[in-house]
């Protein structure tokens, strides 16, 4: 079934589709914003997208439907419940956030006393006089310990709502995949990159299994001293993408 015939008006009707000027998070400019927050916005837009997932995904077996948040949650929970209706039984749907860790290396430096209380609050724990360095790092996780529990040993589908590089869903796959979870099928409603979604899976993991990208227009980027609209001077949009960011480092506020 062609999806996309029937998905992307009604996400152009969502208003998912900005034209202007826009840099994305390659740095790269472009003239049309996937814009994925509108998706979310009424229950009769996002509904569809989901009884489409559940539609392809109805003969995989998923036990498990997993997603990064946040927009994210809306899509597993409606595409949970559209399976279990399908299929007949209860379909989970638990999800990933991005979690920050505190990483202390010792420097070997001697620090103030102003520092060392600065840090114990930041850590919640006294340190010694001597410098501790704290790197912070980020990293997917499920939101519960009770969520990476739901996905042991089940067939899980992964979904994302935009992908471009596919860090994010890259990312939750490898959360499943390390928590025991069987990568059953992947699902993304926009692939604005064009990204086979089988180089997602992590070494080890099985690439005989389903995956849909119910949208895969494409739209081109280029370079910010190869953009037309930098030439024309067009503004470039600041409500949404990294416009506002390259402005400020380029110095441009306020010409915008």
């Amino acid at each position: 079934m062609n999806y996309e015939s029937e998905i992307l008006p009604l996400l152009e009707d969502a208003g998912v589709v900005k034209t202007g000027h826009f840099v994305y998070t390659s740095g790269k400019h472009g003239s049309v914003y996937v814009d994925k927050d509108e998706i979310y916005k009424l229950s009769r837009h996002v509904v569809p997208v989901c009884e489409c997932f559940a539609d392809f995904f109805k003969s995989a077996g998923i036990d498990v439907v997993v997603s990064p948040a946040t927009g994210g949650i809306a899509l597993i929970q409606h595409t949970a419940a559209a399976l279990g209706a399908l299929c007949k039984r209860d379909v989970a749907a638990v999800y990933t956030v991005k979690k920050t860790d505190k990483v202390i290396l010792n420097l070997e430096m001697p620090i103030g006393a102003t520092v060392e209380t600065e840090l114990k609050n930041v850590l919640g724990k006294s340190i010694s006089s001597k410098l501790i360095g704290v790197e912070i790092r980020e990293r997917m996780a499920f939101k519960t310990a009770s969520y990476a529990d739901e996905v042991k040993g089940k067939r899980v589908l992964v979904l994302e709502d935009i992908t471009t590089t596919g860090g994010s869903a890259r990312d939750t796959i490898q959360v499943v995949f390390d928590a025991g979870g069987i990568i059953a099928g992947i699902g993304v409603v926009w692939n604005r990159g064009g990204i086979d979604l089988k180089d997602l899976l992590p070494d080890g993991a099985s690439k005989a299994i389903a995956t849909v990208s119910l949208v895969e227009k494409q739209f081109p980027a280029v370079p910010e001293e190869e953009c037309p609209l930098c030439r024309e001077g067009v503004p470039v949009n600041t409500e949404v993408g990294h416009g506002a960011e390259f402005l400020r480092k380029t110095g441009k506020e306020d010409k915008h």
